[in-house]
């Protein structure tokens, strides 16, 4: 059998890297904005209907401050009951500063998770056991912050898969690491377990499967964002029936791999049963 994990990063619609600034900004029509949280809902309570339905138990990556603004409308705590909860920052900070040119120190880094660790449990009811950097920008230095802060695992890094499964391992730190998956298609073309390109129409629901299907012996970690499902990067806000075909394609992925003998589980879950 096939092992595999949905993840969800929960954070702010479009989220794009602000020179000069440590936190995110949001993506509009091809202009940096302020930060937007309503896609990003949205998407959230969608997505969470969808995995409820097929009996998955997802892992969602919740940026703190989105979780904040969420939270003033939904009651998270209630909406992701059936998940596990994981982190990912405060407020999608680029940690090693490779997109804003600021680099944050290993104490700050501590820090800005921890405070990010306390507002998740007031928002969601509960510690987070997992952590994914925004924007995958992790160094050692980060890793270490990460560890010391109390988390269990980190899903921030990517394995290339195309010759073999993979599966966690512990970092030199002693952290166990979860990493996304980096894979050839059909064509030999270059992939990520991201389901980004597929969101953005440059993929189909069967590269994802076919991914999956060479996963035997090892586990997947899938990945998208919460806002995805109903605003892109290349539309930017889209209509019912794109959100309903953006919909759709995700349950194609989801859906063919149950068919196809994959068994979903959380990464929390996965560790328990697997690594102790």
């Amino acid at each position: 059998m096939s092992l595999a994990a949905f993840t969800v990063d929960v954070d702010r619609d479009v989220n794009i890297p602000s020179p000069g600034m440590v936190h995110a900004a949001s993506n509009l029509a091809a202009e940096i904005s302020s930060p937007r949280f309503t896609s990003s809902r949205e998407g959230l309570e969608i997505m969470v209907g969808l995995l409820d339905d097929l009996g998955i138990r997802g892992t969602f990556f919740m940026e703190a401050r989105t979780a904040l603004e969420i939270s003033r409308d939904t009651d998270l705590t209630s909406l992701l009951r059936n998940h596990e909860v994981g982190c990912h920052g405060f407020d999608h900070e680029d940690l090693t500063g490779e997109d804003t040119g600021i680099p944050i120190p290993k104490d700050d880094v501590f820090f800005i998770l921890e405070k990010a660790m306390e507002s998740l449990e007031e928002t969601v009811g509960r510690y987070p056991k997992g952590f994914r950097a925004p924007y995958l920008h992790v160094a050692n230095d980060t890793l270490d912050a990460v560890q010391e802060v109390g988390f269990s695992y980190d899903s921030s890094l990517t394995r290339d898969i195309s010759d073999c499964p993979t599966s966690p391992w512990r970092l030199s730190n002693g952290l166990l690491e979860v990493p996304l998956a980096i894979d050839r298609n059909a064509d030999g073309g270059r992939m990520y377990s991201y389901l980004w390109a597929m969101h953005e129409g440059q993929r189909e629901p069967g590269d994802y499967l076919r991914m999956m299907g060479r996963c035997q012996n090892g586990f997947l970690v899938l990945a998208t964002h919460s806002w995805h499902l109903v605003e892109t990067y290349s539309k930017g806000k889209l209509e019912g029936d794109e959100i309903e075909r953006n919909v759709d394609r995700l349950r194609s992925v989801l859906e063919g791999g149950i068919e196809t003998g994959v068994e979903f589980l959380s990464i929390e879950d996965f560790i328990t049963r697997y690594m102790g």
